[in-house]
């Protein structure tokens, strides 16, 4: 796979708000009640607006203070890490990554920050698998209270383009009117390049064919399937 440069994102524009978390016990009986007890946490954050949009409602505030991997985990990165894990064990996550990763930094692989994120995962029983974007898999995870982690091309556009559009998206609360405006709107050529920004996608709605992403300009931004699609580089659900 052809080495690819890491941009880093600081998501600080958002607000986060803390959620707390129980987790798995050693034992087995233990770990089988936490784990339902996360489940139900994280669908507790879905919330449904009149208008179609299905989308999590809070995340936690990431402690960058902690993070000595600065490159390789920032941004809406790090703010997943602690949506899943807000007891985050930094040392064991660095060294993780750093296995994974020959302890470099900068121009790194991206399956290699995966892999040793899901390793340090492991310990909670979770793990990353790479998925393609579309409706079953996003809206499955979104259902369940559980953004994708989405790797996409680093651009103004989103805060030009995206974040003004979205704007006007919020001054109508009609599904079916703005799916007419959308179809005028919808940018059709993307630009191209080979700098990729993480992302969380956290929300979709059925009625636009649209999904919902953070970390990509100062609050989160709508964009169409067509237009998510043409930006990605790749995506990756929790499993737990």
């Amino acid at each position: 796979m052809k080495k690819l440069l890491i941009l880093a994102t600081v998501v600080s524009s958002l607000m986060f708000c803390a959620l707390n978390s129980a987790y798995p016990a050693s034992d087995a009986k233990s770990g089988a009640a936490a784990k339902a007890a996360l489940k139900e946490k994280f669908k507790k954050n879905v919330e449904t607006a009149s208008n179609g949009d299905v989308y999590l409602k809070e995340f936690p505030e990431a402690d960058f203070s902690k993070l000595k991997d600065n490159e390789n985990i920032s941004g809406a990165l790090l703010v997943f890490l602690t949506y899943v894990d807000p007891d985050i064990d930094f040392e064991a996550l660095n060294k993780s990554i750093a296995k994974e990763t020959g302890g470099k930094s900068g121009k790194v692989p991206i399956k290699f920050v995966m892999a040793g994120i899901s390793k340090y995962l492991g310990r909670n029983n979770m793990q990353l698998q790479k998925v393609s974007v579309s409706g079953s898999n996003v809206i499955q995870k979104i259902d369940d209270g559980v953004p994708l982690i989405a790797w996409i091309l680093a651009d103004p556009i989103y805060e030009k383009v995206f974040f003004e559009r979205t704007k006007k998206r919020e001054e109508t609360n009609n599904a079916e009117a703005w799916k007419k405006d959308l179809r005028k709107s919808e940018v059709k050529r993307l630009p191209k390049g080979n700098v990729y920004t993480r992302a969380l996608i956290t929300g979709y709605n059925k009625k636009t064919d649209e999904y919902r992403v953070m970390g990509v300009a100062k609050s989160p931004v709508w964009l169409t399937e067509k237009e998510l699609r043409g930006l990605l580089l790749e995506a990756y659900q929790l499993r737990f």
